[in-house]
């Protein structure tokens, strides 16, 4: 009876407790002017890269060769503006903690919710849900936009086709994934410009570098990489992967598990350092 009257009261506490975080960081990311210039230029500006690049494609559709034709992918090609959504939402998860660290303001917050892995499984809720959402406007309106515009020269899909609507929402997702694993090098690094320069670098550069090695070599890495599992998230999905990491799925656990340990470090290292 004690037992689960205790378990009870700390199943209270928790609920209480992460509450009261949860609207703290909900507070303090609509109160940030910053919050609203980096939802804008993430969900308008890569919308309206988008529609430029579909527009160019439409521009240009008659003097594709056949073979370049039968190669074009609808949706991908309608969500052009995507990387710019991604860097802009990392931006977003790595400003979420070190602009408290920068600023002093982690202890006040720490006054509020002393407990640290409360703080940042709060802030990492706050990012997700914003990122997530962000991502998700930005993929569906992009989608419509794109769609409109190739449904000129009949070389559009609809989203009830199969796969469609499936390969825009992990697009969605792998932002919101991104921006959880930008937040977490944040926490890791405390100082905005090397957290920032770490996750953009992280994601991008690897892919890069492996470009200029062998292929035997780059097929064995990448696909453990976060690069190379955002890749492998994206429409459209690899009609025959060499491997399950490959697949859509694959690469969203990998993405998934690196979002995990690195947040999982951040923890640990947060509850062992000043702040």
């Amino acid at each position: 009876m004690t037992a689960t009257t205790f378990d009870q009261g700390r199943l209270g506490y928790l609920h209480t407790s992460l509450s009261r975080a949860l609207r703290g960081e909900l507070t303090k990311t609509r109160s940030v002017r910053s919050t609203y210039w980096t939802l804008f230029v993430a969900v308008l500006a890569g919308i309206g890269v988008s529609a430029l690049t579909a527009w160019g494609t439409v521009a240009i559709w008659n003097d594709l060769k056949p073979e370049e034709r039968a190669d074009f992918e609808a949706v991908p090609a309608s969500t052009g503006g995507l990387l710019i959504t991604l860097i802009t939402m990392m931006v977003f998860g790595v400003l979420v903690v070190t602009s408290e660290y920068a600023s002093g303001q982690i202890r006040i917050s720490l006054s509020a919710v002393p407990g640290r892995s409360m703080l940042l499984s709060a802030k990492a809720c706050v990012v997700g849900a914003v990122a997530l959402g962000a991502g998700a406007l930005m993929v569906f309106l992009s989608f419509a936009i794109g769609q409109a515009l190739f449904a000129t020269k009949d070389i559009g899909v609809s989203i009830t086709d199969p796969g469609v609507f499936w390969g825009l929402a992990r697009v969605a997702l792998a932002v919101g994934l991104v921006s959880l694993l930008a937040m977490a090098v944040g926490a890791l690094v405390r100082h905005t410009a090397g957290a920032i320069t770490l996750a953009i670098g992280g994601l991008l550069l690897p892919q890069m570098v492996l470009g200029f090695a062998p292929d035997s070599v780059e097929e064995k890495i990448l696909p453990f990489l976060p690069g190379g599992a955002l890749g492998a998230m994206q429409p459209p999905a690899a009609k025959d992967p060499a491997t399950w990491m490959d697949s859509p799925m694959g690469g969203m656990a990998i993405l998934v598990a690196w979002v995990v340990a690195l947040f999982a470090a951040a923890l640990f290292l947060a509850n062992r350092r000043d702040a």
